[in-house]
């Protein structure tokens, strides 16, 4: 019993810090905020705005959805190159991104 209440004890010293739960999943590190928010009735969720400046998401940013098993998982989107996914000084070509060089790899070919 004295261990069952150190333990919660200790997730609620953890839980209210920054981000502080982790989880292992797959490949990634997964942290818990303690944050619960209720999907409105158009299918809609609201960040919190910490949660949103340390992410830094803005107004009006993309967010790519994932889903993991039974997680959705949101992720800024960033525009990656199709052939080599770098996202540095991206191109769009045809609804395509593609970064320099490898537009150089293609010119050769």
């Amino acid at each position: 019993m004295e261990e069952k209440l150190r333990m919660a004890f200790r997730h609620v010293q953890l839980s209210s810090k920054r981000f502080p739960l982790r989880k292992q999943r797959g490949d990634a590190t997964v942290k818990s905020t303690g944050i619960v928010r209720r999907v409105d009735e158009l299918g809609r969720i609201v960040l919190p705005i910490e949660m949103r400046r340390t992410l830094n998401i803005g107004e009006k940013d993309s967010l790519e959805i994932y889903v993991d098993g039974d997680s959705i998982i949101l992720r800024k989107y960033q525009a990656a190159c199709v052939f080599c996914e770098s996202t540095k000084k991206i191109f769009n070509f045809r609804g395509k991104n593609i970064c320099p060089d490898c537009i150089a790899k293609l010119k050769e070919l």
